[in-house]
Protein backbone atom coordinates (compact mmCIF):
# COMPACT_ATOMS: atom_id res chain seq x y z
CA UNK A 1 0.00 0.00 0.00
CA UNK A 2 1.38 3.42 -0.94
CA UNK A 3 1.58 6.39 1.42
CA UNK A 4 -1.26 8.05 -0.45
CA UNK A 5 -3.43 4.95 -0.07
CA UNK A 6 -2.63 4.75 3.64
CA UNK A 7 -3.47 8.43 4.08
CA UNK A 8 -6.74 7.95 2.23
CA UNK A 9 -7.68 4.84 4.21
CA UNK A 10 -6.79 6.41 7.56
CA UNK A 11 -8.49 9.67 6.56
CA UNK A 12 -11.75 7.87 5.82
CA UNK A 13 -11.70 6.44 9.34
CA UNK A 14 -10.16 9.26 11.39
CA UNK A 15 -10.80 12.39 9.31
CA UNK A 16 -8.29 14.88 7.93
CA UNK A 17 -4.85 14.31 9.50
CA UNK A 18 -4.23 17.95 10.42
CA UNK A 19 -7.58 18.14 12.23
CA UNK A 20 -7.15 14.74 13.88
CA UNK A 21 -3.61 15.40 15.07
CA UNK A 22 -4.54 18.87 16.34
CA UNK A 23 -7.39 17.32 18.32
CA UNK A 24 -5.07 14.68 19.74
CA UNK A 25 -2.60 17.42 20.71
CA UNK A 26 -5.37 19.38 22.44
CA UNK A 27 -6.42 16.36 24.50
CA UNK A 28 -2.82 15.55 25.41
CA UNK A 29 -2.27 19.19 26.38
CA UNK A 30 -5.30 19.07 28.68
CA UNK A 31 -4.09 15.84 30.29
CA UNK A 32 -0.54 17.19 30.62
CA UNK A 33 -1.74 20.43 32.19
CA UNK A 34 -4.07 18.58 34.55
CA UNK A 35 -1.09 16.65 35.84
CA UNK A 36 1.63 19.32 35.79
CA UNK A 37 -0.23 22.63 35.97
CA UNK A 38 -1.91 25.10 33.64
CA UNK A 39 1.29 26.93 32.76
CA UNK A 40 2.79 24.00 30.89
CA UNK A 41 3.27 24.78 27.17
CA UNK A 42 0.78 23.26 24.74
CA UNK A 43 1.53 20.12 22.81
CA UNK A 44 1.44 21.06 19.13
CA UNK A 45 0.21 18.90 16.26
CA UNK A 46 3.76 18.25 15.05
CA UNK A 47 4.82 17.13 18.52
CA UNK A 48 1.78 14.85 18.72
CA UNK A 49 2.83 13.36 15.38
CA UNK A 50 6.33 12.73 16.72
CA UNK A 51 4.86 11.10 19.84
CA UNK A 52 2.68 8.90 17.64
CA UNK A 53 5.69 7.92 15.50
CA UNK A 54 7.56 7.13 18.72
CA UNK A 55 4.72 4.89 19.86
CA UNK A 56 4.96 3.01 16.58
CA UNK A 57 8.74 2.68 17.03
CA UNK A 58 8.21 1.17 20.48
CA UNK A 59 5.82 -1.36 18.96
CA UNK A 60 8.29 -2.16 16.18
CA UNK A 61 11.06 -2.77 18.74
CA UNK A 62 9.18 -5.75 20.16
CA UNK A 63 9.95 -9.27 18.92
CA UNK A 64 8.14 -10.40 15.79
CA UNK A 65 4.76 -12.00 16.55
CA UNK A 66 3.99 -15.56 15.44
CA UNK A 67 0.39 -15.31 14.26
CA UNK A 68 -0.37 -13.96 10.77
CA UNK A 69 -2.95 -11.45 12.09
CA UNK A 70 -0.54 -10.13 14.70
CA UNK A 71 2.24 -9.94 12.11
CA UNK A 72 0.02 -7.85 9.79
CA UNK A 73 -0.75 -5.42 12.63
CA UNK A 74 2.97 -5.32 13.46
CA UNK A 75 3.92 -4.60 9.85
CA UNK A 76 1.33 -1.77 9.66
CA UNK A 77 3.40 0.08 12.26
CA UNK A 78 6.16 0.82 9.73
CA UNK A 79 4.12 2.81 7.17
CA UNK A 80 2.16 4.44 9.99
CA UNK A 81 5.39 5.64 11.62
CA UNK A 82 6.64 6.96 8.27
CA UNK A 83 3.40 8.85 7.73
CA UNK A 84 3.48 10.41 11.20
CA UNK A 85 7.03 11.63 10.53
CA UNK A 86 5.97 12.94 7.11
CA UNK A 87 3.07 14.83 8.71
CA UNK A 88 5.41 16.35 11.29
CA UNK A 89 7.79 17.42 8.53
CA UNK A 90 4.93 18.98 6.55
CA UNK A 91 3.69 20.77 9.66
CA UNK A 92 7.10 22.16 10.52
CA UNK A 93 8.26 23.11 7.03
CA UNK A 94 5.11 23.31 4.94
CA UNK A 95 4.65 21.52 1.66
CA UNK A 96 5.76 24.55 -0.36
CA UNK A 97 9.03 24.88 1.59
CA UNK A 98 9.74 21.19 1.10
CA UNK A 99 9.18 21.54 -2.64
CA UNK A 100 11.43 24.63 -2.75
CA UNK A 101 14.15 22.60 -1.01
CA UNK A 102 13.97 19.97 -3.76
CA UNK A 103 11.98 17.43 -1.80
CA UNK A 104 9.06 15.80 -3.54
CA UNK A 105 5.79 16.87 -1.89
CA UNK A 106 4.24 14.13 0.20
Amino acid sequence: MTKDQIRQDRGEVYGPPDENHSNIAAVWTALYRSRYGPNMPPITADLAELFLAGAKAVRIARPLPDSPDALKAYMDSFPDAHNYLDFAEEYLFGKSRLTDAGKKPI
